[in-house]
């Protein structure tokens, strides 16, 4: 539940999941510490719903 993009040669965390604790459920688990974007946003919370998104009605 993490986004993860190589910028500039480095591996950098750049999207995480709604509710997902940066320290505990993201880096506790990884054998080294990725860079962070300095604007780290969270992912959109729809994604994770088992229902329609409604990207089209939004896009109107």
């Amino acid at each position: 539940r993490a986004v993860f993009e190589l910028i500039d040669g480095e591996l950098t965390l750049t999207e995480i999941a709604p509710g997902v604790e940066l320290e505990k459920d993201i880096l506790a688990h990884m054998e080294f510490r990725p860079a962070i974007a300095e604007d780290l946003k969270e992912m959109d919370a729809r994604i994770f719903r088992d229902e329609i998104m409604g990207l089209l009605a939004e896009k109107e």
